[in-house]
């Protein structure tokens, strides 16, 4: 009797090292930090105000460890990528009675892209929190607060990484939400409703192909590629010898 783990696959070492779509997705820069500035904040005291003097030191390591979270939400999309790739040519190569198998694993490792790119998105608003001293409190608004601050701070920042986030929105929400929240849209996706009278109603919600769920991920790899280069050249500017 087959069974699903049988064919679930991890990527080898020499797999994940090779090159791919998501290594575009890399921040490349760190801000450099005196070591003592380090050790104050490695080594907080809660009970004593810092003189505003030693703020800058404070927020570039914030700063720092912000882009540490980004590169490692990137490492975990190079993984999952490369699942989804060995997955595709799996199913492609596979005989008949194994290909669902397959596809089965190909859809759930695209569906994880989609959730976990989302939390890469999520990275670069408190990186912008902090790049652009904004103060915004964590919440369930986060990413909706630090926008609407950076366009009261600063519009032309705003301007600029407001037009990356609608295109982020417009192709990321309805299929992030849907993996997290509802039923996979990679998956059969059928559900009834009742109506008053008693009666029901079959209802049949979007479907992607694997086909349809590759192209998203290579549209979203895309999108957050502007995002970081916008993110390196704010850095460059704010941080320029």
């Amino acid at each position: 009797m087959m069974d699903i783990y049988d064919y679930y696959l991890l990527p080898t070492t020499e797999e994940l090292k090779k090159e791919s779509n998501v290594d575009k997705l890399f921040i490349k820069y760190k801000l450099n930090v005196p070591n003592i500035a380090r050790y104050m904040f490695i080594k907080p005291q809660s009970n004593i105000e810092y003189n505003k003097s030693v703020k800058p030191y404070f927020r570039d390591i914030t700063i720092n460890y912000g882009l540490d979270n980004w590169k490692n939400k990137v490492l975990e999309l190079k993984e999952i990528y490369c699942c989804v790739q060995n997955y595709v040519q799996k199913s492609k190569n596979a005989i008949e009675e194994e290909k669902s198998f397959y596809e089965y694993w190909c859809k759930t490792f695209i569906d994880r892209f989609f959730i976990n790119i989302s939390s890469l998105y999520d990275k670069s608003a408190h990186i912008l929190n902090y790049l652009y001293e904004l103060n915004v409190k964590k919440s369930i608004k986060f990413n909706h607060d630090v926008m609407t601050k950076l366009k009261d701070k600063n519009e032309t920042a705003y301007n600029i990484y407001f037009a990356i986030y609608k295109k982020y929105k417009k192709e990321s929400d309805e299929i992030r939400n849907n993996a997290t929240h509802n039923f996979s849209e990679l998956f059969p996706n059928i559900y009834y409703m009742e109506n008053a009278d008693g009666t029901f109603t079959w209802k049949r919600g979007k479907e992607l192909s694997i086909d349809e769920g590759l192209k998203k991920i290579e549209n979203l790899i895309n999108i957050l590629e502007e995002y970081k280069k916008q993110i390196e050249e704010t850095l460059e500017e704010k941080y320029k010898k």
